[in-house]
């Protein structure tokens, strides 16, 4: 079992503010799913978790599951290029089930359902300024409004919880019409040149 996503994950995982993955899991199996989060670099070199996060089987309940993206939580693979240059340089971002270290997944007879997956920033008080910006209603129906004090807000991206572009804006930076958006889980990008904030919404 392993899942990826070639674009949305593309960021530097090592000197820049994308710190952790997060996703929301429901394991209904007969069997525990070790998790490992996975990146490819544009070289090829790939690294793995160590240490699987495991989620029992037939939870019948929602996980949140955050992976940290520091060096000493992974593994190098395969390739030439170091764990921390693979982090600096991400391609593609990976979902593995499989009790040993390993790129591959573990065959296995099930699924598993993920309903939402995103990177968490950190950013210092000296960079991009969206910590005073207000986003609301969550949930919307139709128009999202942006609303924010010394904010230097460039353009946006909403992918949806696949990662998959679903609109993106550079003028009328204030609000964004959802109103042709099925309901569900959003994420948000708020960008300014290096810069990226990114923020959960829901449509109902």
């Amino acid at each position: 079992m392993a899942i990826r996503n070639p674009a949305y994950f593309q960021d530097n995982y090592y000197s820049g503010e994308a710190a952790k993955i997060f996703m929301e899991i429901k394991n209904d199996n007969s069997f525990d799913l070790h998790l490992r989060l996975g990146f490819t670099d544009f070289e090829g070199s790939k690294i793995v978790f160590t240490e699987p996060t495991i989620i029992p089987a037939n939870t019948g309940a929602w996980s949140i599951v955050e992976f940290e993206t520091s060096p000493q939580f992974f593994s190098l693979i395969e390739g030439e290029n170091s764990i921390a240059e693979v982090l600096t340089n991400v391609s593609e971002m990976w979902i593995i089930h499989n009790p040993e270290i390993s790129f591959n997944g573990a065959y296995e007879n099930g699924d598993f359902e993920i309903d939402t997956i995103g990177t968490i920033y950190l950013l210092g008080t000296d960079d991009f300024k969206t910590q005073n910006v207000n986003i609301y209603p969550i949930p919307t129906k139709n128009i999202l409004h942006i609303e924010s004090k010394n904010s230097s807000v460039e353009y946006l991206e909403i992918y949806d919880s696949l990662g998959r572009l679903k609109k993106s804006q550079s003028e009328n930076l204030t609000q964004i019409d959802l109103s042709d958006f099925s309901n569900g889980v959003y994420f948000l990008k708020l960008i300014s040149g290096s810069e990226i904030q990114t923020k959960k919404i829901i449509k109902k």
